[in-house]
């Protein structure tokens, strides 16, 4: 009796073990998948990693950084992008590095009426105006129309009228590209009105170039 009951202890040890094993490799292989699709969210650009994120219906890329705020505090900054930085081909041409000098108010400068055929237009403007507050920076609205800069009652802001200031001017022209010349920033909008992703690789460079500081 007492051989019997040794066996179905061994026996039933033996079940236990293997299940505790199946157990672990079970853990082992969540795990490994939860690595593996963590991954796969991630993607590197200029050697800033973003994380995939979805927010309600939309794919976002997330980057996640730190800045000195005004007053010597330290800030933490989600920058959110729509399209994937990787494929995002407005062209930049870069004389100088993208700055905005502290204490300083820079101007987010537009023709609203310019830019009424595209659909997009005030979003990226209010969301570039609220990257450059994020990041510290004394932003300020103005035209760069004279006229409807008189007839609005705003500061009528040009790169030629401010060039000790740093200026974010849109135009509208051919092709939508970004010229960077000292510390004026021109932002053209062409006829397919992709200013979101003139924006947005606006903002990206503004980062990688504070990164490079």
């Amino acid at each position: 009796m007492e051989g019997k009951k040794d066996n179905a202890e061994r026996n039933l040890e033996k079940s236990l073990i293997r299940v505790i094993a199946f157990v672990i490799f079970l853990a082992f292989v969540f795990f490994a998948a939860g690595k593996v699709f963590q991954e796969m969210n991630k993607v590197e650009y200029e050697g800033i990693e973003f994380t995939r994120e979805n927010v309600g219906n939309t794919g976002l890329f997330k980057y996640s950084y730190y800045i000195s705020g005004i007053t010597g505090n330290i800030v933490n900054y989600n920058l959110y992008l729509k399209t994937d930085p990787r494929i995002n081909e407005i062209e930049i041409e870069k004389g100088d590095e993208i700055l905005f000098p502290k204490g300083k108010a820079a101007y987010v400068s537009a023709t609203t009426s310019e830019l009424d055929d595209c659909q997009n237009s005030t979003a990226a403007i209010a969301t570039l105006a609220g990257f450059l507050h994020g990041n510290q920076v004394l932003v300020r609205g103005a035209s760069n129309n004279f006229f409807e800069a008189n007839k609005g009652d705003y500061d009528y802001i040009t790169c030629d009228n401010k060039p000790d200031r740093a200026v974010v001017e849109f135009v509208r022209g051919s092709d939508t590209r970004i010229d960077v010349n000292g510390l004026c920033y021109k932002i053209t909008v062409g006829p397919q009105c992709d200013i979101w992703q003139a924006v947005e690789k606006f903002e990206l460079e503004t980062v990688i170039d504070g990164r490079n500081r």
